[in-house]
């Protein structure tokens, strides 16, 4: 399931579907076009697709005709060639970006088992030697605490 895909703007105001479709079949148009790239192929009920792009079975009366000349049967599926050119791609670059992530992780978990980890690879775990500073920072000032506080309280996760 894809979160997000490229969108090429040129390419969509060049497209023979924005210069053939009026706005209302365009909107269906890039409705199903989301869901072909979440789910990568579209269902044939076009009961279900009119209430996966959200209008009236009125409106996905009048635009479906149209919409419909962009997407072509692929078994049991419809998809759209474009759309299908582009999962192409992003499949092949999800496969190497995993497989380099695995190669990596490899990588670090096959490092030496008995290299000492950090915590016994400090000469003294001492509270005198636990601080990474040689001289500890002075403490914060009030009005540095006070501006934090504030900013705190504008943050759009409050």
């Amino acid at each position: 399931m894809r979160h997000s895909y490229p969108w090429y703007i040129a390419d969509w105001r060049m497209s023979e579907a924005r210069l053939i479709l009026n706005a209302e079949e365009r909107a269906i148009y890039r409705e199903l076009l989301d869901e072909l790239y979440r789910t990568g192929s579209l269902i044939t009920d076009e009961q279900l697709l009119y209430k996966i792009c959200a209008v009236t079975q009125q409106e996905w009366d009048r635009s479906w005709p149209n919409v419909r000349k962009f997407f072509v049967r692929d078994g049991r599926h419809l998809t759209n060639r474009k759309a299908k050119e582009v999962i192409d791609k992003l499949d092949v670059y999800d496969a190497k970006r995993t497989e380099s992530a695995k190669t990596a992780a490899d990588a670090r978990w096959k490092k030496d088992k008995n290299a000492p980890r950090m915590p016994d690879a400090l000469p003294d775990a001492s509270a005198k030697n636990a601080h990474p500073h040689p001289h500890p920072q002075p403490p914060r000032s009030e009005e540095r605490r006070v501006g934090k506080e504030c900013r705190s309280r504008w943050s759009p996760y409050h």
